[in-house]
């Protein structure tokens, strides 16, 4: 039962949005896997082809307990970088299941982590820097439910299931924000919080405390107040937290102002990989009902934006880790599922060899230049002749017709994803 969940998932992931899939399941065993396989192989027939009739409300025939691990900006490069540094195949990789798809927002080629993580979280697409809310939701709309797409995380709550957030972010960042707020834009940051405040999660781990304090918030509104009168325990440090975990069955632990420092700075108040311990131990613990977790590891997507290949490996390993908790915590359960995803890729990062690297940057003029070109100059010393950086490609249609130009701009559906 498991197993068949398994593969909806991945695919109902495939056809939303994402880059990259590793899933596994704790209850799958070995003799399984060639009907597995060969069942897998015709899912995307099967999903276009039957409607689900399924109630939403009725008891999943499945695990009972997922825990979703989304590596932002975490494409291949990183996984193979990091495995690399680390000496052996990362933990992700010892995973039983394996799938690659492609990532676009509602509207656009190009996607960003609200429009993906909004597809993880609901099955369905949203505008570019939209919050699980249906394309084209305004911000007069926004607060109309309407206008809103039930999430993962909503859905659980509505099965009895216990909930949590976890990100090296602020939590009102766009993947977090996208299982527990319906915005228009990933930016309104004070929105989200309250959303989140309001949203019944058990479990919520991260930075960001700034949003939830009334002397930093345009409303006033003390939302860590709100949520200490609500029973939550206010865990301010890692050892509150570590002590929370074991007597509290929610906690909020806003750990930093605002981002969680880089990982490697040392400078983190807790780690991805304690968190996830933690927010596991508090789910799990006198709950027979279930949960969802979702685990964010926010800052490879940064780092490859800075062009920064050392902290890309650093944050890709340190997730790594935080998903070495969860395939700890699902080894020893029959009912667990695991799930490692990538939003989109960033930054087109590329592991080669020194020598293969050096005719590259002398075909740019050599090292320093090259380290000027991929340096972001400030916005008044940028010279009127510097090209685009993403230039426009025409692509022929299959039939032979007028090619249409995708570029960076508007999603032509009937080029770029047919039905």
């Amino acid at each position: 039962m498991c197993q068949q969940y398994l593969r909806h998932l991945v695919w109902t992931s495939c056809l939303a949005s994402g880059l990259l899939v590793v899933s596994a399941c704790s209850s799958q065993k070995r003799a399984d896997r060639a009907e597995a396989d060969q069942q897998a192989s015709t899912i995307a027939d099967r999903t276009a082809s039957e409607p689900n009739d399924a109630d939403e409300d009725d008891e999943p025939d499945g695990p009972k307990r997922i825990i979703l691990m989304i590596g932002d900006g975490m494409g291949t490069p990183a996984m193979t970088a990091g495995t690399y540094a680390r000496g052996r195949p990362l933990r992700m990789l010892s995973m039983e299941q394996l799938g690659f798809i492609t990532t676009h927002s509602h509207e656009y080629v190009t996607t960003d982590s609200a429009a993906s993580a909004t597809a993880f979280a609901t099955g369905e697409k949203t505008h570019y820097q939209g919050v699980s809310v249906e394309p084209g939701t305004t911000k007069q709309q926004e607060t109309n439910s309407e206008h809103h797409l039930k999430t993962t995380l909503e859905l659980a709550e509505s099965r009895g299931w216990k909930t949590g957030l976890v990100s090296t972010s602020r939590v009102v960042h766009a993947t977090p924000a996208a299982f527990a707020s319906h915005r228009a834009s990933r930016y309104a940051y004070d929105g989200i919080a309250a959303d989140m405040a309001q949203s019944g999660v058990d479990v919520l781990l991260g930075g960001g405390r700034k949003h939830f304090v009334d002397d930093r918030r345009s409303d006033g509104r003390d939302l860590l107040g709100d949520l200490d009168e609500s029973g939550y325990r206010i865990a301010d440090t890692a050892d509150e937290v570590r002590a929370a975990s074991g007597v509290a069955d929610r906690v909020v632990g806003l750990l930093h102002d605002s981002y969680l420092p880089e990982v490697t700075s040392d400078q983190r108040a807790m780690s991805l990989p304690d968190m996830t311990r933690e927010a596991i131990e508090i789910l799990d613990r006198n709950n027979d009902d279930g949960f969802f977790l979702m685990v964010e590891g926010s800052q490879i997507d940064w780092a490859e934006h800075d062009v920064d290949g050392p902290r890309t490996v650093a944050e890709t390993r340190d997730f790594d880790r935080a998903v070495g908790e969860a395939l700890e915590y699902a080894r020893h359960r029959d009912d667990t599922l695991v799930v490692t995803v990538a939003d989109h890729e960033t930054g087109g990062l590329a592991v080669l060899d020194p020598d293969k690297v050096e005719p590259h940057v002398e075909t740019l003029g050599g090292q320093e230049q090259a380290e000027q070109l991929v340096d972001y100059p400030d916005s008044a010393d940028v010279a009127e002749d510097v090209p685009d950086a993403i230039s426009e490609v025409d692509i022929e249609k299959a039939d032979g017709g007028e090619g249409d130009n995708l570029g960076i701009g508007r999603l032509e559906d009937d080029v770029f994803w047919p039905s």
